[in-house]
């Protein structure tokens, strides 16, 4: 009995401690010319106020993880980052403003430097 009480502390100690329960999870969606959902980008926020790497993109229904990189925040910007670090030459970055609108968002952009056309992808996050 007191082996099976002490695996249940230990777990709940486990799960209670893991970075996943110290974070919350900001979910941002991007659109092609206001109507059109591009893709979404899940971010863990950690206690500290970081990104924990590697976030989750889901472009048009195939989910993939994408190392990250923070940089200096601008005036007026939550989180500033940039994705897909790790593929050189294709890095998209992301920046979430500070305010939120009525409805509790935050507004953000995605920037993808090599598309054609439609480069700075409009979003939300909540």
């Amino acid at each position: 009995m007191r082996n099976l009480l002490s695996k249940k502390i230990s777990m709940f100690l486990f799960l209670g401690l893991s970075p996943c329960a110290l974070s919350k999870q900001l979910v941002c969606h991007h659109y092609v010319m206001a109507n059109y959902e591009f893709c979404s980008v899940t971010l863990s926020v950690l206690e500290d106020g970081k990104i924990a790497s590697p976030v989750s993109i889901n472009h048009q229904g195939q989910i993939y993880s994408s190392a990250i990189e923070e940089v200096s925040l601008g005036a007026g910007e939550k989180f500033h980052l940039f994705l897909d670090v790790d593929k050189p030459g294709q890095e998209l970055e992301l920046i979430i403003k500070e305010a939120q609108n009525d409805k509790g968002e935050y507004l953000a952009v995605l920037i993808n430097p090599q598309a054609p056309f439609a480069k700075e992808m409009q979003g939300k996050c909540q």
